[in-house]
């Protein structure tokens, strides 16, 4: 499912964002996470994780890696069956800059994100598998 992302938002956030103080600016942001190539906000109250990457070097590597994008997400979807939350997407250029990413998301509870869900389903299979060892 596709999000509509506001643009003129991002746009103006990019602008004044200070990566190492995030919270300081105009349009002010908390950090929920850093992968390695990007780095996660909160912008403002909505319900929505921006996930910034901000490593292309050209307009042609950012257009490809959004259409690897599109497709990794139709795969999930259509062909495997995973249920993915809403999501979008919006890509800046800002003149003498290069480009950036936003991947935006539903936000989702933190116990649910891959690394703290995994030791969770782990601790349930071993519960299971001991009481199916006991009957």
């Amino acid at each position: 499912m596709h999000l509509t992302i506001g643009r003129d938002l991002l746009r103006q956030f990019e602008e004044q964002l200070d990566p190492l103080y995030p919270e300081a600016g105009e349009i002010p942001a908390r950090v929920l996470g850093y992968g390695e190539i990007s780095t996660v906000f909160a912008i403002g109250d909505d319900d929505f994780a921006y996930k910034r990457i901000p490593i292309f070097h050209s307009t042609g590597e950012l257009e490809a890696y959004e259409r690897i994008y599109d497709e990794y997400n139709r795969l999930l979807v259509e062909d495997i069956g995973i249920w993915v939350p809403p999501y979008g997407r919006v890509s800046l250029i800002a003149e003498g800059e290069r480009p950036v990413l936003y991947i935006v998301q539903q936000k989702l509870d933190a116990n649910s994100i891959g690394h703290k869900a995994l030791p969770a389903l782990a601790a349930c299979r071993k519960s299971q598998s001991d009481s199916r060892v006991e009957s």
